[in-house]
């Protein structure tokens, strides 16, 4: 794996050509934070989030899908969905 390359203000925004955030599969990323899951929860609509994000989104009010924009029956924050977590961190191994 290649390490981040420092951008002009030194922080480390890109990462080299042939990184294994290259060709991270649309599925792994939570649509809130744009970031691989670590701990994704899936809502009754079947969107999946990360869940600090969807908790964040449950803490500010919101009673609906953020993909879909349905009406959510449950608004808590679900258990995580085992088998995506379990799918990305195989793909991980096999990336690194």
């Amino acid at each position: 794996m290649h390490s981040p390359s420092a951008g002009p203000n030194g922080s480390h925004e890109h990462f080299d050509e042939g990184s294994i955030f290259d060709s991270i599969p649309h599925d792994f990323i939570c649509p809130l934070t744009g970031q691989l899951f670590e701990d994704p929860v899936t809502l009754e609509t079947g969107q999946t989030f990360e869940r600090e994000a969807i908790r964040e989104w449950f803490d500010q009010g919101n009673k609906t899908c953020p993909v879909s924009g349905k009406t959510l029956v449950c608004s808590t924050v679900p258990l995580t969905n085992s088998i995506l977590k379990l799918v990305i961190d195989s793909w991980k191994l096999v990336k690194e």
